[in-house]
């Protein structure tokens, strides 16, 4: 469907939309305005109506207050005269009175006269038993001293009824009795109050239980507290219904008016007038619209669609689209030829790209192999041509893995799909090392790495291939070389290590010819600094790397080894070692370990003198931690301390003076506090491997 087409049919829809929200809106808007004034009048007549009703049992009331309230009534109630029927009882009264009934009854609750008469046929009865039943002794009719007016339910029908007390014309009292009048609510009258209220009425007994539908509704939605309902009986009428209660104060009968429905109608006029005008204005609206859009923009985009389309088909990015005006279309027209005029450069970019990329490709001294995601070669430079031997025409099209031996397919397919799981897969550029396969079939080493693009959900995958059978062959070579370099470096070290244990051992033979005890000693410290050392070349051929042992071990192994040597038991002299895993080259560990020896023995010797063993704890303590770029080392004891004018920097004695000499050979600093207690405090970093040593 074209635009112009889809524009038809969107503004009809539109029109169409518009007009039924409209009449929706305007019917719950109007509807509502007119239901409430066609209530309100339908509610107001139905008052009406009761208000006639009530000002007839008014007037009523107020004759009978004229009659009841007379000196010629008070003496006829108490002596039943007959000259007071004859003057005033006549059937004449009745009918100019509109009454159906006249009682008159003594203070006893004695009928003295009663009758009731037919208006219609003008005829006189008896009082019925039903209305008796209304005049006993404790009626309301009789026991009211104000009166009573009101409706009463007959078999006969409703009937208006009032009493009065029998008084005096000035209204004094005692009462002689009660005065009743009564008027039936029949079809006459109710024509009568119709006629008053200009509306038709009906009068149904509250109780009735054939009572029309529409009443039995009315009834079940009246109440004492709402006694009136207003219902639409159809299009054409309305009517309202009022609940009217007894002298009792109980529903006696259900009255209906009913209305022509004069605002419906003028809202159904209203209505019709508003939608056809309203459709008038959205058919004008409508053409004047399409008349707008068809010449400020459908045109413009048949063009743009037109120009557009022959450029495609022509392929000539160099066409330009009109762009007249000022408007968006215009803007639209000025964006697709900058457009145009950018894809235009890209293209030239993308072509003089594409020569470099061609130009690196066939230049580049490793093989390139670029594949689809079937793994179908698409590129092929010369480096390939020369390491596989198969020219670009004889492998383009092929499956890459012709170039990989059967056995290494597998491996090769995982290493072609794990790069590529997703786009920043961490394996991506990873070098892998395979065989390959040469056009003569003979086998080669090489190396590998991938990597990966998509365009249009189109997998592209770029194999960069380097022949490394010499360097593996070197490769090779060296490793077999590091690994003799290795046996030897851990044979030198074990020789040491066994040169000085004999040395050690010659020292221990030759002390035993000597008899001067301070030259025993000398042979002894000789033979444990021997030792120290010894114990650093055994760690080191026993080590992974045989440049580097873990100190924190060494520490413990020399302490229990001088405590062997001194026969001193760790139950007399506590040890306390706490260190760090630090790892020291040669260069370091076997001044470091010396300097442990010298401090450890000068501790064992001198601290802990035997006159002294009442001394509260005898402990040696070694701490051994790294503090950022430096090392920390604690060497001290509890026993008795060095002498107050001992100086470390000018002292004499072989321990210190080595000791000294040591701290300085590692470029470390010593500190001695003494404090009742010898502490010596040394850091120092560790000497790099091969780097001048300081004397």
């Amino acid at each position: 469907m074209k635009l112009r087409e889809k524009t038809l049919v969107l503004l009809g829809i539109t029109i169409t939309c518009s007009i039924i929200v409209m009449y929706m809106a305007s019917n719950v808007v109007l509807m509502g305005g007119f239901q409430t004034l066609e209530e309100q009048n339908t509610l107001q007549n139905i008052q009406l109506a009761t208000n006639v009703l009530s000002g007839e049992i008014s007037d009523l009331n107020k004759t009978i207050n004229d009659w009841a309230v007379w000196d010629d009534t008070y003496i006829f109630i108490q002596n039943h005269n007959s000259r007071y029927v004859q003057s005033n009882l006549l059937n004449s009264t009745f009918t100019d009175l509109k009454l159906n009934l006249i009682v008159y009854v003594d203070s006893s609750g004695n009928i003295v006269y009663g009758k009731e008469f037919d208006l219609q046929k003008k005829e006189e009865k008896p009082v019925s038993e039903s209305i008796k039943k209304y005049i006993s002794k404790d009626s309301i009719l009789l026991s009211s001293q104000d009166g009573v007016k009101g409706i009463i339910m007959l078999p006969e029908g409703p009937m208006i009824i009032v009493s009065h007390p029998i008084l005096t014309s000035n209204g004094d009292g005692p009462s002689k009795g009660t005065l009743i009048f009564g008027r039936y609510l029949n079809d006459v009258e109710i024509q009568h109050l119709s006629g008053e209220i200009l509306s038709s009425l009906t009068l149904i007994s509250y109780n009735d239980s054939n009572m029309p539908a529409d009443f039995q509704t009315a009834r079940e939605s009246m109440s004492q507290s709402s006694p009136f309902f207003i219902k639409p009986i159809n299009n054409s009428y309305i009517a309202g219904y009022a609940l009217v209660n007894d002298i009792n104060g109980k529903p006696a009968f259900i009255l209906k008016t009913e209305r022509p429905r004069g605002f419906y109608k003028e809202y159904q006029n209203t209505l019709s007038y508003f939608i056809a005008s309203l459709l008038i204005i959205c058919c004008l609206l409508a053409v004047i619209t399409l008349i707008y859009l068809d010449r400020s923009i459908l045109s413009k985009l048949s063009r743009f669609s037109r120009d557009i389309s022959i450029i495609g088909k022509k392929g000539d990015l160099s066409t330009r689209i009109l762009a007249d005006g000022e408007d968006e279309l215009s803007s639209l027209a000025e964006s697709i030829n900058g457009m145009l005029s950018r894809i235009e450069t890209s293209q030239d970019q993308l072509k003089k790209s594409e020569l470099e990329f061609r130009s690196l490709v066939e230049l580049a001294n490793n093989s390139i192999v670029l594949t689809d995601s079937t793994g179908k070669i698409m590129l092929w430079n010369r480096s390939a041509q020369r390491m596989f031997g198969y020219s670009e025409n004889e492998i383009l099209g092929k499956p890459i893995s012709i170039l990989f031996p059967d056995e290494y397919h597998e491996s090769y397919q995982k290493v072609m799909d794990n790069p590529y799981n997703s786009a920043n897969s961490q394996n991506m550029g990873v070098i892998y090392e395979s065989y390959g396969f040469k056009k003569d079939k003979s086998r080669f080493m090489l190396e590998i790495s991938h990597i990966s693009w998509k365009i249009k959900n189109e997998k592209f995958y770029c194999a960069i291939i380097r022949d490394i059978t010499d360097s593996k062959q070197a490769e090779n070579e060296i490793k077999e070389s590091l690994r003799e370099k290795e046996a030897l470096l851990m044979e030198i070290h074990h020789r040491v290590k066994n040169n000085m244990q004999i040395i050690s051992s010659l020292l221990s033979l030759q002390s035993r010819y000597i008899k001067d005890k301070d030259a025993f000693e000398v042979f002894k410290e000789s033979q444990n600094r021997v030792k120290s050392m010894a114990m650093i070349h055994e760690r080191l051929y026993n080590s992974k790397g045989l440049a580097k042992i873990d100190f924190a071990g060494y520490i413990k192994n020399l302490v229990d080894d001088l405590f062997g040597s001194y026969g001193v038991n760790q139950d007399d002299v506590k040890i306390d070692i706490s260190a760090d895993k630090i790892f020291l080259n040669a260069d370091t560990a076997i001044p470091v370990g010396l300097i442990i020896n010298e401090l450890v023995t000068n501790s064992l010797k001198y601290a802990f003198p035997a006159e002294n063993s009442d001394h509260e704890e005898s402990r040696i303590y070694i701490k051994f931690h790294r503090n950022s770029k430096n090392i920390l080392l604690v060497v001290g004891d509890t026993g008795i301390g060095l002498p107050e004018d001992i100086d470390l920097q000018y002292s004499e004695t072989l321990g210190l003076r080595l000791v000294r000499s040591l701290v300085d050979q590692i470029n470390g600093t010593i500190e001695l506090r003494s404090n009742g207690q010898t502490e010596f405090r040394i850091i120092f970093t560790q000497i790099e491997q091969n780097s001048p040593v300081t004397n």
